[in-house]
C-alpha cells in the first residue's frame, strides 16, 4: 500500500497523545476529600469512591453513579482521588477513617485490592468492595462481614468477543494483526487469551503478527503503518487490546486510504466514548467492549452500604455474589446508538437493590 498525505493528518495525530480528554466536561457536584478535614456525617455513613481521577471521563462517570446512590439514599458522598497509586491511597484513606471515626462506605477502583488496604478497612469496621483486580490471597469470605464482594472484569472474554467479531467479519479466513497491551500486564495477558482462542475455533484464519502497543494511540499508530508499509493488502483485519490502541491503527489506516477496507475491533474504557462511538458508527471500527462505569460506581456502594445495614449478610451469600465477573457489553454499530444514548443520560434509573442482576459468574 502507498501512503497519502493530508491537511487533517497532522491535525489527527495531534490528539493522539491525549484522547481521553476530548468531548469530556467534568462533572457537577462531585466533591473531593480534603484530606485532614472533618467529614462527620449526621444520620448514616459518608459514601466514598475511592478511584484514580475524575480528570479521567470514566471515572468521572463512575463518580456519576455513586452520586446517585447517595441521592437515592439521601446520604453524604465523596470522592478521594489516588492516581492509581497504593502510596496515594494508603494515607488518604486513613485520613478518611481518621475523620469519620469509620462511618463510611467505600467502593475501590483502579487499585489492586492488596492486603494493607484489606486490612485497614476490616480493621476499622468499614464495609467495602473493590473492583477489578483480584488479590491472590485474600478473599471477600476471609473478611466477613466488611469486605462485601470483589465485582471483576473478564478481559477474556472481552477480548474473545472482540476478536470473534473481527473474524466474523472476515468469513473466518486471512491474516488478521494484533495490538496487545505492555508485555507482563495481566490486563494484556488476558484480553489476548480471548484472541488466541477465537484463532484456536477458526483454523482459517492466522496472526500475521502481534507486538504491544503499550495501550498508547501513538505507539499503535507507528506499528500498524509499518504493518501496512510491509504487508499491505495481505492484512484482513487488526485486534486492538484497547481503544486509544484502535483509534491509532484507525489512523494508519487513513494514511493507507484503507479505512473501510480492514476491519478493526477495540476493547474499550481508556478513552472518552466521543472517540471510539463516532467511529463505530461511520463503521471504521467494527465493536468494542464497555464496562458501565456509571453502573458501577453506585452498585458498589449500594452492596457495601446495604450489608451494613444489615439488608444483605456477606456472610450467608454464596461464593458466586462474593467473587463475580459482571456482564459486558459489545457495542456495535446496531447497538451504538442507544448505548450512546445511555452514557449522555444524566441520571438512568438503576434499580439499586437488585443487587445481582449483572453478575456473570463467579471468579475462578
Amino acid at each position: 500500500m502507498k501512503p497519502v498525505t493530508n491537511n487533517l493528518l497532522s491535525r489527527r495525530l495531534a490528539l493522539l497523545g491525549s484522547l481521553g480528554m476530548i468531548g469530556y466536561t467534568r462533572i457537577a457536584g462531585a466533591s473531593r476529600v480534603a484530606v485532614g478535614s472533618s467529614l462527620l456525617t449526621k444520620g448514616g455513613p459518608l459514601l466514598v469512591n475511592l478511584l484514580p481521577s475524575l480528570d479521567n471521563p470514566y471515572y468521572a462517570r463512575w463518580s456519576e453513579g455513586g452520586e446517585a446512590f447517595a441521592r437515592f439514599q439521601g446520604l453524604k458522598y465523596e470522592v478521594c482521588e489516588t492516581q492509581g497509586e497504593l502510596k496515594e491511597s494508603l494515607p488518604k484513606l486513613s485520613s478518611i477513617i481518621r475523620s469519620t471515626k469509620g462511618n463510611l462506605i467505600v467502593n475501590i477502583v483502579g487499585i489492586p485490592p492488596q492486603r494493607i488496604i484489606i486490612n485497614l478497612c476490616y480493621q476499622n469496621r468499614v464495609f467495602f468492595v473493590t473492583h477489578w483486580y483480584c488479590g491472590s490471597d485474600v478473599h471477600p469470605w476471609s473478611r466477613n462481614p466488611y469486605y462485601v464482594c470483589h465485582i471483576g472484569s473478564d478481559h477474556t472474554l472481552a477480548g474473545f468477543k472482540t476478536a470473534s467479531t473481527l473474524v466474523q467479519s472476515i468469513g473466518g479466513k486471512g491474516m488478521i494483526v494484533g495490538l496487545g497491551g505492555p508485555d507482563g500486564d495481566p490486563t494484556a495477558r488476558r484480553r489476548r487469551a480471548g484472541l488466541e482462542q477465537v484463532l484456536r475455533e477458526h483454523p482459517g484464519c492466522s496472526l500475521l503478527g502481534f507486538l504491544s502497543g503499550e495501550w498508547e494511540a501513538s505507539t499503535a499508530f507507528e506499528i500498524t503503518r509499518a504493518w501496512l508499509a510491509k504487508h499491505g493488502s495481505k492484512i484482513n483485519g487488526i485486534w486492538a487490546a484497547n481503544d486509544r490502541m484502535a483509534i491509532g491503527a484507525l489512523e494508519a489506516l487513513r494514511v493507507y486510504r484503507a479505512v473501510g477496507k480492514v476491519p478493526v475491533t477495540a476493547i474499550g474504557i481508556d478513552i472518552a466514548p466521543e472517540d471510539v462511538l463516532g467511529p463505530i458508527r461511520s463503521g471504521e471500527i467494527l465493536a468494542t467492549v464497555e464496562w458501565d462505569a456509571y453502573y458501577d460506581g453506585g452498585m458498589g456502594l449500594a452492596l457495601a452500604y446495604l450489608a451494613s445495614t444489615g439488608f444483605i449478610d456477606p456472610g450467608a451469600e454464596p461464593d458466586r455474589h462474593r467473587e463475580f465477573y459482571e456482564t459486558i457489553q459489545l457495542v456495535t454499530r446496531e447497538n451504538v446508538d442507544s448505548w450512546d444514548a445511555y452514557l449522555h443520560t444524566r441520571n438512568p434509573q438503576v434499580q439499586w437493590k437488585d443487587l445481582w442482576v449483572r453478575n456473570n459468574g463467579q471468579i475462578f
